[in-house]
């Protein structure tokens, strides 16, 4: 048996102690996109789109650690020496377009409730808000508290 048909068909096992705590179709995953020659698995054959999938998928499961061994070339070395595939996979595809699964991005507001209050005039029984953005100018909103309260600014007592 010629090693390139043992690269070319393989035979995946549960018990495996590498890959056991994946479930079955992250660890099909793996094992497809660390094989680069690899055909057939556990009697499938491995369509483009499947090894194309996988290939990223893989690339998004390893690029925290890729990018943490950055500026370390020890650990790079160690990381290369654990994923050799991982260096041929980035430049195939990118590192750009490697979208990560552990970055977390939150949303931050640009907004803020402004609420204003005219205590002197007998028809506003209560301030009344608006949503502005934070970096709005103070003219502009001179101007949005005159047209709300249809008075003069200076009857305004506070803006909270």
């Amino acid at each position: 048996m010629s090693s390139t048909y043992i690269f070319q068909k393989a035979t995946y096992q549960r018990e495996d102690p590498i890959l056991k705590n994946e479930t079955v179709e992250t660890a099909r995953q793996l094992i497809i996109a660390r094989i680069a020659k690899l055909k057939i698995l556990n009697g499938t054959e491995i369509p483009h789109n499947e090894r194309r999938g996988a290939e990223h998928n893989y690339l998004k499961l390893s690029l925290p650690v890729w990018l943490e061994t950055e500026s370390n070339s020890e650990k790079r070395t160690s990381f290369i020496n654990k994923h050799p595939r991982y260096p041929i996979l980035v430049s195939k595809y990118g590192i750009a377009d490697i979208p990560s699964a552990k970055l977390k991005v939150e949303m931050v507001s640009n907004v803020m409730t402004v609420e204003f209050v005219c205590p002197d005039d007998p028809r506003q029984s209560r301030g009344i808000k608006r949503k502005l953005l934070k970096d709005v100018e103070v003219q502009k909103m001179i101007g949005l508290v005159q047209k709300s309260v249809n008075e003069a600014g200076p009857k305004i007592l506070s803006i909270f």
